[in-house]
């Protein structure tokens, strides 16, 4: 748990480090984070469909195409 604290407030310092020394004015990065906000809302909207599609494994590709590539 103690782990865990700490590298959720070195996470945040971080951040909060990285925005004041950051090259660009505060309206630009707002600008920013709004627009990675946004982009992020829409990805993750997406993404319970994304989970439920299932997808071929490396294993299914690689038994589809042997048993492909044999002789009737």
């Amino acid at each position: 748990m103690k782990f865990l604290f700490g590298l959720l407030v070195g996470l945040g310092l971080g951040v909060a480090i990285g925005l004041l020394m950051a090259p660009q004015t505060g309206e630009d990065t707002r600008a920013q984070l709004s627009e990675q906000g946004v982009m992020l809302r829409n990805r993750s909207t997406s993404l319970p469909g994304e989970i439920r599609t299932p997808r071929p494994t490396h294993f299914h590709r690689a038994a589809n195409s042997t048993s492909a590539q044999r002789p009737s």
